[in-house]
């Protein structure tokens, strides 16, 4: 079954199963642009875990049975 679920504080170890799991998906800093202290790409790792902290994202993960596989960020522009 799969579920899309929003991605928060409560999920970033999912977040970062998903990072992992594909070397080309660690790179994606979609939600760079919408994330106001996140203007410097080589401060990705810290602002990551800062954007947990803040709740700032407007992401959310795609699970297959309860296992995290893929992010997509989602808003307004």
């Amino acid at each position: 079954m799969l579920a899309l679920r929003p991605l928060d504080a409560s999920r970033a170890a999912d977040f970062r199963t998903v990072m992992r799991a594909n070397a080309e998906s660690a790179k994606c800093l979609c939600t760079a642009a919408y994330v106001e202290y996140w203007k410097d790409a080589s401060l990705a790792p810290p602002c990551r875990e800062r954007m947990f902290a803040e709740e700032k994202s407007d992401g959310f993960l795609l699970y297959r049975d309860g296992v995290p596989l893929g992010w997509c960020q989602a808003t307004p522009r």
